[in-house]
């Protein structure tokens, strides 16, 4: 995949934005004046205005001794006019040596008029936060936009389900209808699935293992969900009669209402293995009092998911809400934009990546 704005071009008439602005790391002192600006230009009353616990421990990077947001402060009012925050994959496990690099907050005050400033931004991580995978989950308009104009590949999560069975009415789901009960016919599974703590990920006889993209590791998936300060994170792995684990699925409950919904935020395999495993995934369903499970993916095989008796959302009807906090019945698109030259490894993407599960509220 090959970008089509020159970054070399760019870097020449870089040096005009830097005659008005200052781009810079967020220096650990300076997180407040970050905290403002998001509160006050990104979104009112964001979690991280309330939690600097979570800001923390998604955004502070001991290492480099910043926090991961990149500033555009203009030199003459000292005021931040742009900004763009990032996550490294390498945050939750020093030792991954081709770490992805999400971006996540990107925004420039509405009353700035410089055109090309989120671009500047954007730059100054491809020269100072150089990562061999680069990606976002949950774009804007603007962002579409501009990574389209990189040349990087832009598409949206396809947003797979599967309804309780034993449910007669559905409060969080809605237009749901008897076709959306349909359960291919396909030869039971000689796998099942079995819950273990997460820090048996430590084990590394796990044959799954083989599956994790380069820009993860043991340890990110560990410290990802199962030390997430806020959040319960499960792991289910799916194993053969001969107790050999095959893939694994991670999970979160949500509730809305006094119901339930399983959202699988990540998987460890090829997506096969969850062919046949109806009957248990019914079992999980009623187990944990849920009306569903969504599964929001890029990179798995579609074919496999239809035959594991996921519906995709695209040919129903069906709302399969995305927001709990608060909760919001309706369907969202989460959008994605990916860009890497490697060719080592597969592209995988689901809801636990970039921010996109993070909470709301506290």
């Amino acid at each position: 995949m090959n970008r089509r704005i020159n970054w070399t071009h760019f870097k020449n008439i870089y040096h005009i934005y830097q005659k008005k602005y200052e781009f810079r790391f967020c220096q650990l002192y300076e997180i407040p004046r970050v905290i403002e600006f998001i509160d006050q230009y990104w979104q009112k009353e964001h979690i991280f205005t309330k939690s600097k616990a979570l800001l923390d421990w998604q955004h502070l990077d001991q290492k480099n001794n910043r926090y991961n947001f990149v500033m555009a402060i203009d030199k003459e009012t000292d005021e931040i006019h742009g900004m763009i925050g990032f996550i490294l994959s390498s945050l939750y496990d020093d030792s991954i040596l081709h770490p992805i690099r999400w971006g996540v907050i990107w925004k420039v005050r509405e009353d700035i008029d410089i055109r090309g400033l989120g671009l500047s931004l954007k730059y100054y991580l491809e020269i100072y936060a150089p990562a061999s995978y680069v990606g976002g989950v949950g774009l804007s308009k603007y962002s579409k936009k501009i990574n389209r104009k990189l040349g990087e590949k832009v598409g949206k999560l396809k947003l797979y389900y599967m309804l309780n069975r034993t449910c007669q009415t559905f409060d969080l789901a809605d237009q749901v209808t008897k076709e959306n009960f349909y359960v291919p016919d396909v030869c039971k599974s000689p796998y099942y699935l079995k819950e273990i703590n997460g820090e048996c990920l430590l084990d590394h006889s796990k044959d799954y293992f083989r599956y994790i993209p380069e820009y993860k590791s043991t340890l990110y998936y560990i410290n990802r969900y199962h030390r997430h300060p806020l959040y319960k994170y499960h792991f289910l792995e799916i194993c053969n009669r001969e107790d050999k684990a095959m893939a694994c699925m991670i999970w979160r409950k949500c509730e809305a209402n006094g119901k339930s919904a399983i959202v699988i935020v990540d998987y460890i395999g090829q997506g096969c293995e969850l062919v046949g495993l109806y009957d248990e995934f019914q079992s999980l369903l009623r187990n944990n009092y849920a009306e569903y499970i969504s599964f929001y993916e890029y990179g798995l095989d579609d074919q496999a998911l239809s035959l594991a008796s996921f519906l995709n959302q695209e040919d129903c009807e069906s709302v399969i809400p995305l927001y709990f906090e608060p909760f919001i019945r309706k369907n969202v698109d989460l959008d994605y934009h990916f860009y890497t030259e490697r060719q080592t490894d597969r592209v995988v993407i689901y809801k636990g990546d970039a921010d996109q599960d993070r909470p709301n509220q506290i």
